[in-house]
C-alpha cells in the first residue's frame, strides 16, 4: 500500500447555498508517485483537510432542527481536457454531518464512493490532472479543501478477491456415494486497472461444511473449472480437484488449500467477469456447502 495526496493549496474552496450544487476546479500537479503503476486505488478525505464556516446567527444555530450536512464529490478530467465539472469523471464522494450544529468544527466525514476508474489513474500518473470539487450542502457557508488523499494498492502487492459461491449459485452441493455432483453459475468481481503476474485460488476449511451431521471418517473432494462468460464452464480448464477429510462431519483438513492458476485460466478470471463450474464427489450422502472462493491476485 502507497498513500499519498492531491494537493489543492488554497484553490478548492466552495462557497455553499442550501440544496444548490456548487463547484469549483483547479489544476492539479502530481508527484509522490509509487513506482509501479498500481492496480488500484481509493480517495480518502481527511477531517484535518476540511474547513467548514457556515453563515448562520448564534440564534438560528439553535433554533436549527435539521442535521447540517454537506455531499462532496471530486471529478477528474485530463490536464487541458475541458471543464472537469461538467466532463470529468467521478472518482470520490463524501459525506460530512455536523454532529454539534454550534461548532463549525465538530463533524465528521463518511466515504460514499468506491474506487478510482482506472482512466483518473492514469490522469494522476501523467503528472497532471484538473479536478472539480462539487458541494451540495442544507445551509449557507464556505467549505474549503486542502488536500484529497490517495490510497494505492497492489503495485507489487496482493489483492484478495472473494467470491461468494452461495449467493452465485455455486456453492450448494447434494452429494452421495459414487455420483458426482455439478452446480454451474457466474461470477464477477471490479478488476483492477493491470493485469496480475500471477494468482492463486484458496479455499479455507473454515468456509466449508456438510449437513446432516456425520460420524467417524469421511472425504469429499471438489474442483472448480472456468471459461470466458457465455462459454462452458464444465467443459473449461481445472482448478483443484481439492481434497477434504472430514471426522465426525467436521472438516479436518483441506488439501491443497491453494493452487497456482494456469497462464490461461488467470487470463479469463484477471477480466473480473466469468463462468464457473463446481463438481464435487463424496463417500457420504449430504449436502456439502462451499461458500468462499478466495482468488489471491499478485501484481
Amino acid at each position: 500500500m502507497f498513500t499519498t495526496a492531491l494537493d489543492f493549496g488554497e484553490m478548492a474552496r466552495v462557497t455553499l447555498e442550501p440544496g444548490v450544487p456548487r463547484s469549483v476546479a483547479a489544476r492539479v500537479s502530481t508527484g509522490n508517485l509509487p513506482a509501479q503503476r498500481p492496480a488500484a486505488a481509493s480517495a480518502a478525505l481527511d477531517k484535518s483537510a476540511v474547513r467548514l464556516m457556515k453563515v448562520l446567527s448564534a440564534v438560528e444555530r439553535r433554533l436549527q432542527s435539521t442535521p447540517d450536512r454537506v455531499d462532496v464529490e471530486f471529478l477528474a478530467s485530463a490536464d487541458g481536457a475541458g471543464d472537469p465539472c461538467e466532463t470529468g469523471t467521478p472518482f470520490g464522494s463524501f459525506r460530512i454531518d455536523y454532529d454539534n450544529p454550534a461548532d463549525d468544527t465538530d463533524f465528521s466525514i463518511t466515504s460514499t464512493g468506491g474506487e478510482i476508474p482506472c482512466d483518473v489513474i492514469d490522469q494522476i500518473f501523467s503528472g497532471a490532472l484538473q479536478v472539480c470539487v462539487r458541494a451540495t450542502a442544507n445551509f449557507a457557508g464556505e467549505l474549503q479543501v486542502s488536500e484529497l488523499g490517495l490510497e494505492f494498492t497492489g503495485a507489487g502487492n496482493n489483492i484478495r478477491v472473494g467470491i461468494n459461491l452461495v449467493s452465485s449459485g455455486l456453492g450448494i452441493l447434494d452429494v452421495q456415494p459414487g455420483m458426482p455432483t455439478t452446480t454451474t453459475g457466474t461470477a464477477s468481481f471490479e478488476s483492477a486497472c493491470v493485469a496480475p503476474v500471477t494468482a492463486a485460488v484458496d479455499f479455507d476449511a473454515a468456509r466449508i461444511s456438510v449437513s446432516p451431521e456425520l460420524t467417524g471418517a469421511n472425504t469429499a473432494s471438489f474442483t472448480v473449472r472456468v471459461a470466458a462468460t457465455g462459454g462452458d464452464a464444465c467443459s473449461g480448464e481445472a482448478i483443484g480437484p481439492y481434497t477434504l477429510s472430514l471426522t465426525d462431519g467436521a472438516i479436518s483438513s483441506i488439501s491443497p488449500s491453494s493452487v497456482d492458476l494456469t497462464e490461461s485460466v488467470l487470463g479469463i478470471i484477471a477480466t473480473g467477469d466469468f463462468a464457473l463450474c463446481v463438481e464435487s464427489t463424496a463417500d457420504f450422502t449430504g449436502t456439502l456447502t462451499i461458500e468462499e472462493m478466495v482468488i489471491q491476485l499478485r501484481y
